[in-house]
């Protein structure tokens, strides 16, 4: 052993667990030494539960870890205050009220060692006690004095806090740095989001709005004021609502995705100004309705869409569900002025009108179709690429790829798996063909272009299985 070179037991250490790892310091000096060589745990991954004994060495040993999950909820979180002697690059946490003090305290040690990038934190905190409260606060606070991040993702259920002003540092001054920030915003996380997008407005690029519960809007809605002032935001993400009209100002955003909440009426004003005043630069447009939702909402965000022209749109997703066929005369009179342009397109359950409206004339860029049938009576005739609507689409645009994407693929066919349920006959072609593909993969794809001759081979994804319409 002592006659082995350090860099080949490091290479054979960096594929042995934590656990070994840490069992070979036990064994002799030379092993103990090289186990706290950076080397080998670098490019670690490692979950930890801070009850599980392993926690504490790992943070007090390990020299770093380039991420680090750590689960801080009631039942697991430590009495002694955890040591952090080990550098990380990214920190998950997922906290409870009993969590969030040592969560902070973990973040002010990672401050010090300075390699910290990426922090994600999943909540789920009620705070029963005015201490619990105050450590909540104390947490979002740390997180908003903290420099240095790229990413920072706060989600989750926070509620109960008896001063939300104070989850912001009062004197703190942060370098801005953060790229993406994902965060559920509610009347409890307001300060707490007002302030980190006023920190970070010069670099911020990607901003993904989540809101909880999921069906209520907050009523200040989003700082209209402070999305003006992201000038390299690219990438929003966010419920239709007050306040989105500020992000007309960002002369760089080409990315949008709005999730239409039901009963939000007035509020999507926001979002249509919005699609307005940036439809002539949007490149990718993502449309989430819910199933009970008012489908006018839906159809002034598409009318939105055409006013600009021509469109620069690339990629439209229009996912409404069940209710999908009520906003499809909008959206047939919207396609006309969007497809000359797209390259993909994504619908629930489309019409024969909106099929035959595809044609290389009306839609020469068009690559990628996707149809997101749902596992209903009326809708299984999408579910099969026998179909011969799907074979009269391809035998229009051979260099076209159709996606049918169905909840067969994952919850039904499990359910009708372990219950032995037989599904039926396909109404199109008279076969049991409704299963789905199997494991691993999400979809079932088919083309007509030549096989091996794909002008576009990105556009048969991995995780999908494909076929040839002569196949079929």
């Amino acid at each position: 052993m002592d006659q082995l070179p350090a860099d080949v037991l490091v290479s054979v250490m960096s594929y042995l667990s934590v656990e070994e790892v840490l069992a070979c310091r036990l064994s002799c000096k030379r092993l103990a030494d090289v186990a706290l060589y950076a080397d080998v745990w670098q490019r670690r991954r490692v979950a930890l539960r801070s009850a599980s004994g392993c926690a504490c060495p790992v943070l007090r040993l390990a020299p770093r870890v380039d991420k680090l999950s750590l689960n801080l909820h009631l039942s697991s979180t430590c009495r002694r205050p955890l040591p952090s002697a080990c550098a990380v690059r990214e920190f998950n946490f997922y906290v409870e009220p009993k969590g969030a003090q040592q969560a902070a305290q973990l973040l002010r040690q990672q401050k010090k060692h300075g390699q910290l990038s990426c922090v994600s934190v999943s909540c789920n905190v009620s705070p029963s006690t005015i201490k619990e409260a105050n450590d909540t606060a104390m947490l979002l606070r740390t997180l908003a004095s903290t420099s240095g991040l790229e990413r920072l993702t706060v989600v989750g259920h926070i509620a109960y806090l008896k001063s939300p002003e104070r989850a912001v540092p009062k004197r703190a001054t942060v370098t801005p740095s953060l790229k993406t920030f994902y965060c559920t915003f509610t009347s409890q996380t307001e300060y707490f989001f007002r302030y980190v997008l006023a920190a970070h407005a010069a670099t911020l690029e990607e901003l993904d709005v989540q809101i909880s519960p999921p069906n209520v809007l907050p009523a200040p809605g989003l700082p209209a004021h402070l999305l003006a002032r992201i000038p390299q935001l690219r990438r929003l993400s966010c419920p239709a609502m007050l306040g989105l009209e500020g992000a007309a100002a960002c002369g760089s955003l080409t990315e949008l995705k709005l999730v239409v909440v039901p009963y939000s009426g007035y509020t999507s004003s926001g979002a249509v100004q919005l699609l307005r005043s940036a439809a002539g630069r949007l490149r990718s447009v993502h449309l989430l309705g819910a199933e009970h939702e008012d489908t006018r909402i839906t159809e002034n965000l598409i009318l939105a869409l055409t006013s600009s022209a021509p469109s620069q749109l690339k990629s439209l997703f229009v996912e409404i569900g069940l209710t999908f066929e009520y906003v499809q005369p909008v959206l047939l009179q919207a396609l006309p002025q969007l497809l000359p342009g797209l390259r993909r397109l994504q619908v629930n359950t489309p019409s024969e009108e909106l099929l035959r409206l595809i044609t290389p004339a009306t839609a020469p860029s068009l690559q990628s179709f996707q149809i997101h049938a749902h596992f209903h009576s009326k809708f299984r005739k999408f579910m099969c690429l026998r179909n011969e609507r799907v074979a009269a689409l391809l035998s229009a645009n051979p260099s076209l790829h159709v996606e049918v994407h169905h909840l067969l693929n994952a919850e039904v066919q499990f359910v009708l798996h372990a219950t032995r349920t037989h599904v039926g006959v396909c109404e199109s072609c008279g076969r049991d063909c409704l299963e789905g593909p199997q494991h691993p993969f999400k979809y079932r794809g088919v083309f007509a272009h030549p096989k091996g001759e794909c002008p576009s081979p990105k556009d048969h994804g991995s995780d999908g299985m494909w076929s040839h319409i002569d196949d079929v």
